[in-house]
């Protein structure tokens, strides 16, 4: 699958809705500091400690770990061990930093 990482700004939901997008795409909804570059909260994490990359992917990878090893405590149904987006995206909705 190629990503489309474009920008777009949407004013209102009937703008959203107007888009026809794919359905199967994510939709990144902004940050709440209009200060911050367009940054994931990993990213700004990161870059606040001058930590470099390779630190960085081993981090992220350490925490993926860890949370699938708890998952069973939070969720009743885990993604599929394989689907990435779905487990950052549990991880996320509990507060961790993610891309």
């Amino acid at each position: 699958m190629k990503w489309d990482f474009s920008n777009k700004t949407i004013g209102s939901w009937s703008d959203l809705d107007n888009l026809k997008i794919d359905q199967e795409l994510y939709i990144f909804r902004g940050q709440s500091q209009l200060n911050w570059n367009l940054e994931t909260t990993i990213e700004r994490a990161f870059q606040r400690n001058s930590v470099d990359r390779a630190i960085f992917i081993n981090h992220e990878h350490w925490m993926l770990h860890e949370f699938k090893r708890r998952a069973h405590l939070y969720l009743d149904h885990e993604p599929n061990h394989g689907d990435l987006i779905s487990w950052f995206a549990q991880m996320q909705h509990f507060g961790a930093p993610t891309r």
